[in-house]
């Protein structure tokens, strides 16, 4: 299905785990994301903590990531539509 209009109004929720988050130093570039997955693993597996399960919802307003347990917004990515002059 790949039908846009499903993420108008609430959008899709996903079911995920969070395992940490690292800064990069630019947003694009499959080598780097492989290297930020990599660390952010070697520390949960190092740790022995539990990974924080997560819903991601995904909507036309934006990204939401919410904590299952608590029901918490850990963070929103807003997809801000700007008109006119700035």
């Amino acid at each position: 299905m790949n039908d846009a209009s499903r993420f108008a109004g609430a959008g899709v929720d996903f079911k995920a785990k969070l395992i940490g988050a690292e800064d990069v130093s630019e947003a694009r570039g499959d080598k780097m994301c492989q290297i930020a997955m990599a660390k952010l693993k070697a520390g949960v597996k190092a740790s022995r903590d539990h990974k924080l399960r997560i819903s991601v919802n995904v909507s036309l307003d934006g990204i939401r990531v919410v904590d299952e347990k608590t029901a918490v917004s850990i963070r929103h990515h807003c997809h801000c539509h700007y008109h006119g002059r700035v």
